[in-house]
């Protein structure tokens, strides 16, 4: 029975190899962060470094044009969440619609449930204060999971190498500019955004793993009752 488990293991892990490991480092990442903002190690003295460096740059023509993208933020988010749902249940893609659900339900239920319990302040100097806790960042917990997600469901659609590319660059590019503008604007501390995406990461891949798994037993209990 052991070996028979032990197999199973070994098989799933081979299949799986990079999301595991992606899966593993962004959970390592994000407790490491938690451990250095309770303790209150080197990780406070780089955040406050970067709120200063970052604060020495902002000029009223920057400051207008990031308040702007904090503005449309959360409408361009929760359409581009809607749009993608939407097109995923058209397409009858029940397992991508699963993933995305369960990874956006969990992140947002984590990061909430956790800065509460951390009780971090933001920095003083944010352009838009805010009495809610800041550790890990919300915007960056659920920008990171759909982003990544799209690229992950939709990459292999694009034929073309450089459309790909670039299709992959544009997300990317999302997840870097949710990230500075919540830096930009003193709304959170640069390692709220670190774990934050860390946490994205990390419930987007359990939920890649849990369907995968789910699906190769299906796959496996269908090819037994076939041969018998």
């Amino acid at each position: 029975m052991a070996t028979k488990a032990r197999s199973k293991i070994t098989s799933f892990v081979s299949q799986n190899p990079a999301v595991l490991l992606l899966n593993i480092t962004a959970l390592l990442t994000f407790a490491k962060l938690l451990d250095d903002v309770v303790e209150k190690e080197l990780v406070y003295d780089i955040d406050t470094w970067i709120n200063h460096m970052t604060a020495a740059i902002r000029t009223p023509f920057t400051n207008a044009i990031i308040l702007k993208i904090n503005e449309l933020m959360t409408p361009i988010f929760i359409l581009l969440t809607l749009t993608t749902l939407a097109y995923l249940i058209n397409r009858k893609k029940l397992r991508e619609t699963t993933i995305l659900t369960l990874s956006l339900s969990c992140g947002y239920a984590s990061e909430y449930a956790i800065k509460p319990l951390i009780h971090r302040v933001r920095p003083e100097n944010a352009l838009l204060p805010n009495a809610d806790y800041s550790f890990p960042s919300g915007h960056a917990t659920l920008s990171i999971i759909i982003f990544a997600f799209i690229v992950y469901a939709f990459k292999d659609e694009i034929k073309s190498e450089l459309k790909r590319y670039a299709f992959i660059l544009a997300n990317i590019a999302g997840i870097t500019a949710v990230g500075f503008e919540r830096v930009y604007l003193s709304v959170h501390w640069t390692s709220d955004v670190a774990a934050g995406y860390a946490l994205g990461i990390f419930w987007l891949t359990t939920m890649v793993l849990a369907l995968n798994y789910t699906t190769a037993k299906k796959k496996r209990h269908r090819f037994l009752t076939e041969a018998t």
